[in-house]
């Protein structure tokens, strides 16, 4: 008998656009970001939800970072 284990992937993609007074586009990107969770023993919700947050944290961390922004 033996046990078996799987990964839980996670992708996202935010499109931020920031457009002027006159409603302009002014600034778009599109980031990305991903994530996984090794090792789990059961495809439930609970791993879905730790590999999708991991997956928002990376996206949104970048965000601030760009120097374009």
């Amino acid at each position: 008998m033996g046990f078996f284990a799987g990964d839980s992937v996670a992708d996202g993609l935010i499109n931020v656009s920031v457009a002027d007074k006159l409603g302009e586009v002014i600034f778009s990107r599109a980031y990305e970001g991903g994530a996984i969770e090794e090792n789990i023993q059961l495809a439930i919700g609970e791993n879905a939800r730790l590999a999708l947050t991991k997956a928002m944290t990376d996206i949104v961390t970048k965000i601030p970072q760009d120097k374009d922004l």
